[in-house]
């Protein structure tokens, strides 16, 4: 056997492929790799050039990345199964003929559809999402999920380690999937919706927004399904609107809590005060009965093998309630249908998964539930954990505290 002490030379673009925007607490390795995406850097340079009339481009810049693009393709590209996109709301006719020739809706490009194995399956990857999504994560769950040792300290249930139980729960998604897409004309419409608009996307010029970037991983969707406030204006918390009686007697903490829990309130329903002002269509979209039962089954369907199946399950399980399958308005009885048992099991898995999305809920603007945090947070938010970590193992023994120990060790401080 041979060996070869050559090295590759790392790329003078290598900046670019990296996701550099954050950082994660744990598992970060895998998230960097799944996010590391390498392209063409001087072809890139030549397109934008020849976009804005110009020879070449002189310097380029590293904005904050995203990590999927786009399903709206120039017609010119004759990309298989695309189909012409058109304007159906009212506006001049030449731009609606303009637009037919010049763009097509075609499969999607959503990182989900190629990231890991998934780019060399033979799959189906739309345009029509709802049931592609099914059956992509079916075939790779299939094929490619391994699942963990029983010991692995990052094991969050039995449910979340086997693969046919994830199987299970998607085909009965794949059954509920066509009722749950089937809505009012007005709110089914195909539209572009920027599901990533932060302050760091926007360009604002005194008070002016002049451009809106990162728009390579939008695509033609449903409007009920699309339509998300940003999370710029967003609150999902406990609306509260004024102080409490009892304000000057609270500790400084706990004041400064409600004044932001009050900013944030207040901000968001200014901003659905404005919506339902000048866009009634996206108000009714926002406040459509059992949206989010709607929504929320094919917004997690996408990746219960390494996010999370409770969720998914607990989604299901709204969709299959009478109450709520009575009240979507479709005639026949519920094609799924779940156990007593598997209601049990549900309940169980449920109120554990909220306990955690309550601490992360808050620890909001430290710590995201992936473990991802901001470059400028992540010592202090790494101080805070292992802080936490170092209270509870005081505070149990046995092997409950070796347990806990070996499923926080990355926390050590």
């Amino acid at each position: 056997m041979t060996t070869s002490n050559r090295t590759t030379t790392p790329s003078p673009n290598e900046e670019f492929f990296r996701y550099t925007s954050g950082r994660w607490l744990w598992d970060e390795e895998q998230q960097l790799q799944d996010r590391h995406k390498v392209f063409n850097v001087p072809q890139l340079k030549n397109i934008a050039a020849r976009a804005v009339g110009a020879d070449r481009c002189v310097s380029r810049t590293k904005l904050a990345e995203g990590f999927s693009y786009g399903s709206i393709y120039f017609a010119s590209d004759a990309v298989e199964g695309a189909v012409p996109a058109s304007i159906i709301s009212d506006c001049d006719l030449e731009l609606k003929e303009e637009l037919a020739k010049t763009f097509t809706i075609g499969p999607s490009v959503d990182r989900g559809f190629w990231n890991k194995e998934s780019s060399a399956m033979d799959i189906a990857r739309g345009p029509c999402m709802d049931q592609s999504i099914g059956r992509r994560e079916i075939a790779w769950i299939k094929k490619y999920a391994v699942p963990k040792a029983t010991d692995d300290p990052l094991l969050v249930s039995m449910a979340q380690n086997n693969p046919e139980t994830h199987i299970q729960l998607l085909e009965r998604y794949l059954r509920v999937a066509p009722h749950l897409v089937d809505v009012d004309r007005q709110l089914a419409c195909s539209t572009l919706w920027h599901t990533d608009l932060h302050s760091s996307n926007l360009f604002v010029e005194g008070d002016h927004i002049t451009a809106v970037i990162d728009w390579q991983g939008v695509w033609a969707g449903p409007l009920f399904l699309q339509a998300q406030p940003s999370r710029l204006v967003n609150y999902e918390g406990e609306m509260l609107l004024q102080r409490p009686d009892d304000f000057d007697s609270l500790d400084d903490d706990r004041k400064a809590q409600i004044k932001q829990q009050i900013s944030k309130s207040t901000l968001f329903q200014l901003y659905l005060m404005e919506t339902a002002e000048r866009n009634p269509v996206l108000a009714e979209a926002f406040h459509s009965d059992h949206g989010k039962t709607r929504r929320l089954p094919v917004e997690f369907a996408g990746n219960t093998w390494d996010d999370d199946i409770v969720s998914f399950r607990e989604a299901l399980v709204n969709v299959q309630r009478i109450s709520h399958w009575g009240e979507l308005g479709i005639k026949g009885d519920c094609p799924i249908n779940f156990t007593e048992e598997e209601l049990k099991t549900d309940l169980e898995d449920a109120n554990g998964w909220n306990e955690v999305q309550d601490f992360f809920d808050s620890i909001e603007g430290l710590v995201k539930r992936d473990g991802w945090t901001h470059n400028e947070t992540f010592d202090e938010a790494l101080e805070f954990l292992s802080s936490l970590r170092k209270i509870d193992l005081k505070n149990i023994k046995g092997k409950e505290r070796e347990s806990f120990e070996k499923q926080t060790r990355w926390a050590k401080g």
